[in-house]
């Protein structure tokens, strides 16, 4: 199967069938940031580097972001999302003349 190191031992921790013996579910994050796969990484300063823009509040957020108070139907969700819009799809336009004589297609 392939030669066990940090990285597949961290993948096979997270992936454990039974919740209760994952990697994370004792510790949290914490328990996952001490693996060995993550080891001389500096979270203080990948944190730092890496802010989101906005963080939502967990506890009054559906997944499309709207405060809500029902439970959320993640079937009904994705029914949704592979709905086909009712906006219909505009034709783009032709390239312009100028962009035609940039290109050049010797590269392909």
């Amino acid at each position: 199967m392939g030669e066990r190191n940090a990285l597949t031992d961290l993948i096979g921790q997270l992936l454990k069938k039974d919740p209760k013996k994952r990697l994370g579910y004792h510790g949290g994050a914490s328990e996952i940031k001490e693996h060995a796969f993550f080891k001389g990484l500096n979270w203080d300063l990948l944190t730092a580097l890496l802010r989101p823009p906005y963080i939502p509040s967990r506890d009054d957020c559906d997944l499309t972001g709207k405060v809500t108070e029902e439970e959320i139907d993640i079937r009904e969700y994705f029914e949704r999302m592979k709905a086909p819009s009712s906006k219909q799809q505009l034709p783009l336009p032709p390239p312009s003349s100028q962009l035609i004589r940039i290109v050049s297609f010797t590269e392909f």
